[in-house]
């Protein structure tokens, strides 16, 4: 049964959510797409009464590719976040891989954010050997969508345990109480940067024990 640590990346190991950056790069590109929200904008509120967050997060993808070619879609995507990659990579971070890997412990990235753009930004980003999972996307009404259930919450142990059958989690890292089950299911829990407001959470939900660290931004 192989060994692994698991981190999240969105304000984790990035100091920023490559989400909100991919969409707003995207509509800075082309700010003529901002029309496009007019048609899609009920999408946006349905976490409000409990929705999947695909819904709107596949509103706003669609908003910036819808018109493309898929071939074009998903090279703006792969891409669009590789021009200073480097600005948003928290160094600590580079510390915390040298310290598993040094062990002979595997690397996974998991996030709600698309695979799509976060192999290619990650590859960027850490040389060293690691699998990444992610929503996944597909091409609907002219643009690109998320497909299937968004990669967050109770999602995340499902694909992991899809991904890698039975393994060890020897410690989880992320920033958010969304990530609450990834982190109870790991030995070792670290909590990066967490927002003032979130730590009462992580201290009710992790009652036997995890870390706050603080991680510098580049």
């Amino acid at each position: 049964m192989h060994e692994w640590v698991c981190f999240d990346v969105d304000r984790t190991v990035l100091a920023a959510d490559s989400f909100v950056r991919v969409f707003a790069r995207g509509l800075a590109r082309a700010p003529w797409r901002v029309v496009l929200l007019a048609l899609v904008w009920p999408l946006l509120l349905t976490p409000l009464w409990g929705g999947d967050w695909r819904w709107p997060k596949s509103a706003l993808l669609w908003t910036i590719t819808a018109g493309r070619s898929r071939r074009a879609a998903l090279a703006f995507l792969r891409s669009t976040l590789l021009p200073g990659a480097a600005s948003l990579w928290r160094p600590d971070a580079t510390a915390a891989l040298t310290h598993w890997r040094a062990l002979g412990v595997r690397v996974c990235y998991v996030s709600a954010s698309p695979s799509t753009w976060l192999r290619p930004l990650l590859r960027r980003l850490d040389g060293g050997p690691h699998r990444v999972i992610g929503s996944r996307l597909r091409f609907f009404a002219g643009g690109v969508v998320i497909a299937g259930p968004d990669c967050r919450g109770p999602e995340k142990l499902r694909r992991l345990d899809l991904a890698f059958g039975p393994a060890i989690w020897l410690c989880a890292y992320s920033d958010h109480p969304d990530d609450l089950p990834l982190l109870a299911r790991a030995v070792g829990r670290v909590v990066v940067n967490p927002r003032p407001g979130h730590v009462p959470r992580f201290t009710r939900a992790l009652a036997d024990g995890f870390e706050i660290v603080i991680w510098r931004d580049p």
